[in-house]
């Protein structure tokens, strides 16, 4: 699978973790929005992609996905790993 296609099933196995948000995951929902949208400007092209930019965003996902439960909690898992994939197809800086 290409990178960019891994950064791509990341996002949308963000998009449904949102979706499955219950109403009390309300950080969990912020932090999944923040994380998308530094995706998308990636896959858009407005942000160049380098290592630290993604370690950002996986960090941001570690840490929600320990507050996460259910259907929620296992998009974000799938998320991480697209993410990382992605992040290993990276140059290094």
């Amino acid at each position: 699978m290409p990178a960019t296609d891994h950064l791509q099933a990341a996002r949308d196995e963000l998009e449904a973790a949102h979706t499955v948000a219950e109403n009390d995951e309300e950080a969990v929902e912020s932090a999944v929005d923040e994380v998308a949208e530094g995706f998308d400007a990636i896959l858009e092209g407005e942000t160049q992609p380098d290592h630290s930019v993604v370690d950002a965003h996986l960090n941001t996902l570690r840490q929600v996905s320990e507050g996460a439960t259910g259907d929620t909690e296992l998009h974000l898992e799938a998320a991480l790993d697209h993410a990382e994939r992605y992040r290993q197809g990276l140059d290094q800086a």
